[in-house]
């Protein structure tokens, strides 16, 4: 018995190899082990996938590799060869391939979307825009139709028209937007009522929006006057903050020519900012000041003296409450 283990022993240490003379490393293997064995991933987000070699404790180093990269690619933490990191870049189906002392697994995977309009609907919009339809930027998903308008001059409320409005491509390959020209506004018949100080003192808006430029104003609203008399009553300021007039966060900055999701709530004189589903800052502007709507509507992307400023918007949602942290954080952001 005792030669049988010598005799093992040495062939084993010869050959690199310990499987089935003790405990120790293999640098041989049998197989690959793979969890999971297929992968389902929303579009953006990612999937950790573990490997193992068969017998557990081989010295290998894994390799990874996508079939398609433009669905789905993969990455590894530095120096950890036996975890996969797959991303979801585009809807679609695809293979990762791990491969190790000549063996290899196919791990098939699936990339989908659940989509604004999904998440939004879930948490009972009452309104929504999406600009998909190049025939109508007017066209609501939910709610009522948008109107557009085009300034007659400063201080003017202008005519209905879509003079200067266009559809162009939105945050993602399968989603559009309407560019908003500067002195030119949407006005949106909310239908929410009115509270017992005559104004909507809580709601929820969400915008996808994009800037072409730092440096210049950016009108969100403007409510305290639907005839366009007064100045817009939320903006996004030249230096990249953000607010209800004269209650601004400077706890973020915007970046020009990228997307990102703004969502403000507002209940009881207390607005949330939220930028791409994340709480940024908290103000109290009060439940009669500019955080209010009139119950008769509101003015999207509007500034009575130019103070508008062109800018590309490819969803814009209200809700006649105001949401949670948690629900605004399930809609992400771009």
């Amino acid at each position: 018995m005792r030669t049988k283990f010598l005799v093992c022993a040495v062939a084993c240490l010869l050959l690199g190899c310990l499987s089935g003379c003790s405990d120790g490393n293999s640098s041989a293997i049998e197989g690959i082990e793979v969890y999971p064995e297929t992968a389902r991933i929303n579009l953006g987000e990612l999937q950790r996938i573990e490997v193992a070699s068969v017998p557990r404790g081989a010295d290998v180093e894994f390799a990874w590799s996508s079939e398609n990269r433009d669905i789905a690619s993969v990455s590894t933490i530095a120096a950890v060869s036996f975890v996969g990191i797959v991303e979801g870049s585009d809807i679609g189906t695809t293979n990762i391939v791990v491969s190790a002392g000549g063996f290899s697994k196919t791990i098939p995977v699936e990339v989908y979307e659940v989509t604004l309009q999904e998440k939004i609907a879930a948490l009972g919009v009452k309104g929504a825009w999406h600009f998909e339809d190049a025939g109508n930027l007017e066209l609501a998903t939910v709610g009522k139709n948008l109107t557009a308008y085009k300034m007659d001059g400063n201080r003017t409320v202008g005519a209905p028209s879509l003079e200067g409005f266009a559809r162009v491509a939105g945050p993602t390959k399968r989603n559009f937007a309407v560019r908003v020209p500067k002195q030119s506004y949407f006005r949106c018949d909310h239908g929410f009522a009115a509270g017992s100080n005559g104004k909507v003192s809580e709601y929820t808006l969400l915008v996808d929006f994009q800037i072409p430029a730092l440096g210049v104003y950016y009108s969100i609203y403007e409510t305290d006057n639907l005839d366009m008399g007064s100045d817009g009553d939320f903006f996004l300021r030249p230096g990249a903050d953000w607010g209800i007039r004269g209650n601004y966060t400077d706890k973020t900055r915007m970046e020009a020519n990228k997307w990102f999701r703004m969502v403000v709530t507002v209940k009881a004189g207390k607005a949330k900012y939220f930028l791409n589903g994340r709480l940024i800052d908290e103000k109290e502007p009060g439940a009669d000041g500019h955080a209010s709507w009139l119950p008769q509507g509101v003015l999207l992307f509007a500034d009575e003296d130019g103070e508008d400023n062109e800018m590309d918007v490819a969803a814009v949602a209200i809700w006649d409450k105001a949401l949670g942290d948690g629900d605004v954080a399930t809609l992400g952001g771009l």
